[in-house]
């Protein structure tokens, strides 16, 4: 088992610094024009690539540009128009009574805090931090999907499997200020460079940090 104590405050520094040299600045993956369609674009993507999410999306709000047109939408009709995304039957349901809930209890706008973001229905702690840190700028934890969860692993962030501890663990190794980078930092490592099955570690720039390298 890999052993994350080894990796030391200076290389955890070390990761922050190299990820930020290469990239600065990462855009929101989601396409959206505002925080009700990135709420409902979030919900969707849940195991569903970005990319077919933002291919069903553009027909969606055109059809229903607002919770108060999703809200008393058809739910065939939803169905019909996000097929294409995994789970879409009950996503559907989801973010219908999403926007009949942001309607009926928070007033048009969708909630800014976490205890209320969980409330809305297809919304858990990954969805909600999304919402929060990419959006609302306000970091309250670390996404943790599954190309963040692989790549903490092997570079030795956790040792654990489980979301919510793989959270708590980069919690405490990274500091908060870069809480709403670091996630979206992670992901791209996992796309581009450190890939499930054949990770391209020889191109990877975290290489030389890996704990794989550190401990074999």
């Amino acid at each position: 088992m890999l052993d994350y104590n080894v990796l030391s405050n200076h290389k955890i520094k070390k990761i922050i610094k190299i990820l930020n040299c290469i990239y600065p600045d990462v855009p929101h993956f989601l396409h959206h024009k505002n925080v009700f369609e990135f709420l409902i674009a979030v919900i969707l993507s849940a195991q569903t690539t970005d990319n077919k999410v933002n291919q069903v999306t553009p027909k969606l709000f055109a059809r229903f540009p607002d919770h108060k047109s999703l809200a008393k939408a058809d739910l065939s009709e939803v169905m019909d128009i996000i097929k294409e995304i995994n789970y879409y039957k009950t996503k559907s349901k989801h973010i219908i009574e999403t926007a009949k809930i942001i309607e009926a209890d928070f007033g048009g706008k969708v909630p800014n805090n976490i205890e209320d973001l969980l409330k809305l229905k297809g919304v858990g702690r990954k969805v909600a931090n999304v919402i929060l840190c990419d959006y609302f700028n306000k970091p309250v934890g670390i996404v943790v999907d599954t190309h963040v969860k692989r790549v903490s692993y092997r570079l030795g962030f956790t040792n654990e499997k489980n979301p919510e501890k793989i959270e708590k663990d980069l919690m405490n190794k990274i500091p908060k200020k870069y809480w709403t980078k670091i996630s979206k930092q992670l992901i791209l490592i996992g796309r581009n460079f450190c890939h499930p099955r054949k990770p391209n570690c020889d191109k990877c720039p975290l290489s030389e940090i890996c704990t794989k390298n550190l401990i074999n």
